[in-house]
């Protein structure tokens, strides 16, 4: 019996992932990431979770000892339940009408990623929002939405919308453009375009194209970005603070139960209850394309 280079080579590989000592092989190259997780992220969650559950510090006036009051209380209180509720709504809902436009965007991008020049000067002009903190974009939504901006200008029914959920609305899908476009440009890297010009040679519309070729390859990056972009959003506070004269998102609560009031054990259970939604969608969106994935195979 004859064993090929190919094959004996095939088997090595097989056997060196399949032993112990390959498996733990990458384990010290991840050890400063792991450790740095620990460290920032683990640690500080744990301490978070304690002081919610009154085991940790308390705060002015707080009773220590063990409650499921600070945890709970966004339920109980109608206001916080509301900026409970905005925060979902504004979180998800703008990154879904940037999806609505980023999909097609983006689509019609990847068909002209060879041009080096354009492409690069598109992706530094669609990126730049990225680096822009959230109270610099909650700024521009003022000058353009707020009581004396450019849209008051063109008519006394924009004056002040900056405050409104339709102005905070509109700061948050521009806060959330470049967390969508940059992972659809990704994905798009890869898609093949002679899909679509086939499905046009046999007579589709580019309406039908889209929603029966193009959307059903995407849909489970976009259902991923979708929970990533959210997650980010939902948690954004700089953006909310310089809008908050009149609606509230659960995000500037957990700061001025902290701040203003030094109510620690309070604000702890405010932000684990935040944490928790903005974990839910990430969790959510991730099983659902997942699931999407698994479906095509």
């Amino acid at each position: 019996m004859t064993v090929s280079p190919r094959s004996l080579g095939a088997g090595r590989r097989r056997g060196l992932r399949g032993s112990p000592d390959a498996r733990f092989a990458s384990l010290p190259a991840a050890l400063p990431g792991i450790l740095v997780l620990l460290v920032f992220g683990a640690v500080p969650l744990g301490i978070l979770t304690l002081t919610a559950l009154g085991l940790g510090a308390a705060g002015s006036g707080e009773e220590p000892g063990f409650t499921l009051g600070h945890l709970l209380q966004v339920f109980a209180d109608p206001g916080l339940r509301t900026e409970l509720w905005n925060s979902a709504l504004v979180g998800i809902g703008s990154v879904i009408i940037m999806l609505v436009v980023g999909v097609p965007l983006t689509l019609a991008m990847s068909r002209h990623e060879q041009n080096r020049p354009v492409s690069v000067l598109v992706n530094v002009i669609f990126t730049l929002p990225i680096a822009l903190p959230g109270i610099v974009v909650g700024f521009f939504t003022i000058l353009m939405l707020g009581r004396t901006g450019l849209f008051a200008q063109a008519g006394p029914a924009f004056g002040g919308m900056a405050y409104a959920l339709p102005g905070i609305f509109a700061a948050y899908i521009y806060f959330s453009f470049p967390r969508v476009i940059g992972p659809l440009r990704a994905v798009m890297t890869s898609f093949d375009h002679s899909l679509l010009e086939t499905a046009r040679t046999l007579g589709a519309s580019r309406v039908r194209t889209f929603f029966t070729v193009s959307l059903p390859i995407v849909l489970p990056a976009v259902v991923e970005v979708l929970g990533t972009a959210a997650a980010v959003t939902i948690g954004g506070y700089g953006t909310i603070a310089t809008l908050s004269q009149g609606e509230r998102l659960l995000a500037l609560s957990v700061a001025d139960e902290l701040s203003n009031h030094y109510q620690v054990a309070s604000a702890s259970g405010l932000a684990i209850v935040l944490a928790l939604l903005a974990a839910g969608t990430l969790g959510l969106s991730r099983s659902l394309a997942h699931l999407l994935e698994r479906s095509r195979r």
